[in-house]
């Protein structure tokens, strides 16, 4: 028996991701050549920043551009869709890293025509995010209504700017850290800030918003410990989790949080205790590097933090059937590198980082349609991603419909002296298991608290054991009940999943707990 690589997610419950199969596994060592895909070229732009589809209509192609208009391309034709431009109380502050960054749909767009942007204002560079209505092909100006407002007073960059709705129809929005170098105002650390985040709120039909009652703070943050987050997204068919994060002075970052592992739910990506995987600043509120969500790529500014030098833009994980050689994969760029790139989520680290190949001098932003074509902003035109006629693709994996089977194994009775726990999992195929642990009171099974939990990559013939640990506080509580004889248990709950993304039956095992 081995032991298993520990993985602190800090679920809630057991939840699967596909990618973690069917991406890391089944698609390992599917290589495409260099140029396999290529550039469609859609039009050309004043300083776009963002490309999105009417929801219910792929055609329908939205292009945002920096200075405060959207414009609308269906079949070859450009038309206005917003002119922003005039808004006033506040306007919308624009250049640099500020202006008109992003848009979203309302999940009943069809019907109510209520869409949301993201924008820098005239009133100090707060950040805004507005609710507009459309009516066929345009959208008036006069039909503003706030959503929230985001103080950003002391420096104009590190905005971040994407909206994006995620799988469950909440409203998403990247925030960056308040500007300047470093945080100065240690706001990406502060879960009580909404600077540094990715928010999660539910936008009302008539302006403003509510909080999800189950965000992890009980305020809009779902993530926090970003620097600029400008551009993150989810896999739209497993509802995984993608941040591409910029650096400070030494590294780039891509962020990857599966829905096994929450999606970003309460996730602290380290920075400024850490940027990438390397210490920048540590204080006494820092947390250990491993408590944090480490990238799962990072690469070197050449530069050292000069300007320009690099920065990040985060994409989408390709889910466009017609680019063979790209499905499955996340493609992203740094705007100064002009290179498209691309990689397979994986934890703990991304497989296959590479070149394409494709050149994209100056990358503002990448898209994704409602049908899940890809498209790439770069130096004022607008582009998708398609397959290279006459090229081969990769030959898929065989079809595989048969679930992995799971069982957890447990001691019957297990000591605290260490605090640790453990359980073994066992499985008749290659499998990633998830794996939860709670610490239950009295024959009626009370839950006392849950430990992180874990997962792990695991091989047939070859249990892998899973190390629960307990914190100094939670071990001091149970011995102390123990001592009074009360009857505790720890209950183990997991579930696998297979390289073709079978989800097998669940698994359960308990432990009596002693001294």
């Amino acid at each position: 028996m081995r032991r298993a690589e520990r993985y602190d997610f800090g679920m809630t419950r057991v939840r699967i991701s596909l990618a973690l199969a069917v991406l890391a596994i089944a698609w390992l060592g599917l290589q495409a050549p260099a140029s396999a895909a290529q550039l469609q070229p859609i039009g050309s732009f004043t300083n776009p920043v963002f490309v999105t589809s009417d929801p219910s209509d792929a055609e329908r192609l939205f292009v945002v551009e920096q200075g405060g208009r959207i414009e609308l391309t269906v079949g070859g034709t450009t038309t206005t869709f917003l002119d922003a431009t005039g808004l006033s109380s506040p306007g919308i502050a624009s250049g640099g890293e500020q202006g008109l960054l992003s848009m979203a749909f309302a999940t009943d767009y069809a019907t109510s025509g209520r869409f949301y942007v993201f924008y820098t204002g005239t009133d100090a560079g707060a950040l805004h995010v507005d609710q507009f209505m459309a009516s066929g092909d345009t959208a008036s100006a006069g039909t503003r209504k706030e959503v929230i407002t985001v103080p950003h007073p002391s420096f104009n960059n590190h905005n971040a700017g994407q909206l994006q709705v995620g799988p469950d129809g909440y409203l998403y929005v990247s925030t960056g850290d308040g500007g300047s170098g470093g945080d100065p105002g240690e706001n990406a650390q502060n879960p009580s800030s909404l600077l540094g985040k990715v928010l999660r709120i539910a936008p009302d039909s008539d302006g403003g918003y509510d909080t999800p009652q189950d965000n992890p703070f009980g305020n809009e943050v779902w993530s926090y410990g970003l620097r600029n987050p400008f551009r993150f997204s989810f896999d739209r068919l497993t509802g995984d989790l993608l941040i591409g994060d910029v650096g400070q002075a030494a590294w780039e970052e891509v962020d990857f949080d599966p829905v096994a592992a929450g999606a970003g739910r309460g996730d602290n990506f380290g920075w400024d205790c850490y940027e990438g995987r390397h210490v920048f600043e540590l204080t006494l509120d820092c947390p250990a590097i491993g408590a944090t969500t480490q990238p799962i790529l990072e690469y070197p500014n050449p530069n050292g933090g000069a300007n320009p030098s690099s920065a990040v833009n985060g994409g989408y994980v390709v889910r466009d059937p017609s680019v063979c050689e790209l499905y499955g994969r996340y493609v992203y760029a740094d705007t100064y590198a002009g290179q498209l790139r691309s990689l397979v989520p994986a934890l703990p680290d991304a497989i296959d980082d590479r070149s394409e190949g494709i050149a994209v001098p100056f990358t503002t932003s990448f898209g994704e349609d409602a049908a899940g074509r890809v498209y790439v902003a770069s130096n004022g035109s607008v582009y998708r991603i398609v397959h290279t006629p006459g090229t081969d693709c990769p030959t898929p994996p065989s079809s595989d419909t048969s679930p992995p089977a799971l069982t957890l194994i447990a001691k019957l009775r297990q000591s605290i002296g260490d605090r640790r726990v453990d359980v073994t999992a066992r499985v008749d195929e290659q499998a990633i298991a998830a794996v939860s642990a709670t610490v239950t009171k009295g024959k009626a099974d009370k839950p006392l608290f849950d430990l992180p939990d874990l997962t792990a990559t695991v091989q047939p013939g070859e249990d892998e054991q899973l190390d629960f640990e307990l914190k100094r506080g939670q071990a001091r509580k149970l011995r102390r009940l123990l001592r009074r004889a009360r009857h505790l248990d720890v209950r183990f709950r997991g579930s696998a999943i297979d390289a073709a993304g079978n989800q097998g039956a669940g698994a359960e095992v308990s432990a009596r707990l002693r001294r």
